[in-house]
Parts: C-alpha cells; sequence; structure tokens
C-alpha cells in the first residue's frame, strides 16, 4: 500500500562555482519520501548530505530540476511562501540536537511555533502530542 507522498524530488541538480571550477553537489537527484518512513542519510564528507538535506528544508532554492513538499511544488513560491511550507511541514532530528537549557522538553519543542506567533493552546497541546 503507497502512502501519501510527502518530499519528491525530480532530477535534482545543485552546482556550486569554486574558482574555475564547477562543483557537483548533487547531481540528478531522484526521491520520493512517503508520510511514515523513516529514513536516513549518511556518506562520506562532501558526497552532498548536507546538501541534500539543505533543499528537502528549503533552506537552498538555487536548484535545477523539481521538488515538492506535500504535494506543493516550491518552483514558483516567494520566499514568504517557502518559509510558510517550510515552518508548517518540515523539521529534523539532528545527529546532535541543541536544546535551550533554560527551558523545558515541552517548551523547547514549542519554540519553532512561538517563533511563528502560533496560540499557546494550540501550542501546548501540539508540542505534548509530538512528545508522546
Amino acid at each position: 500500500m503507497e502512502g501519501k507522498t510527502i518530499v519528491q524530488m525530480d532530477d535534482v541538480k545543485r552546482f556550486y562555482k569554486m574558482g574555475e571550477e564547477t562543483i557537483k553537489a548533487l547531481n540528478g537527484i531522484n526521491i520520493i519520501i512517503e508520510e511514515g518512513e523513516l529514513i536516513a542519510i549518511f556518506g562520506p564528507s562532501g558526497s552532498g548530505k548536507s546538501t541534500l538535506m539543505h533543499i528537502i528544508g528549503l533552506l537552498d532554492t538555487h536548484i535545477q530540476g523539481r521538488i515538492k513538499i506535500n504535494n506543493i511544488d516550491s518552483k514558483d513560491l516567494s520566499k514568504r511562501e517557502i518559509t510558510h511550507l517550510r515552518s508548517n511541514n518540515i523539521g529534523f532530528i539532528f545527529q546532535s540536537f541543541f536544546l535551550t537549557p533554560n527551558l523545558t522538553a515541552l517548551e523547547n519543542v514549542e519554540l519553532p511555533m512561538m517563533l511563528v506567533d502560533e496560540n499557546e493552546a494550540f501550542r501546548k497541546k501540539r508540542a505534548e502530542e509530538l512528545l508522546r
């Protein structure tokens, strides 16, 4: 049974110029991630892991190809629309995470919702759900 596609990347390329040299950080990546899947991205240093994560997170939009988040094509979105899409649909768990030490676990989970002015009742309820 197929799930809902939450990330789709079609022929995504990300090249950087380093002096006269062109670095092909990603060269024709195709990925489909479905709801409920657990994925891990690993490889040697310089293999494009961070570039891939930045693109999935819509932090780097200077790409060739197409990326869709929850079936929304990011190609023609404004910066504001990209920010909204990112803040409502994307989250990462990093190998090394940094919590704000003077906040509780619940408050640390609530923090991103505070930054987008989500109402307090919703924040608390959603943070509790995420911590279960």
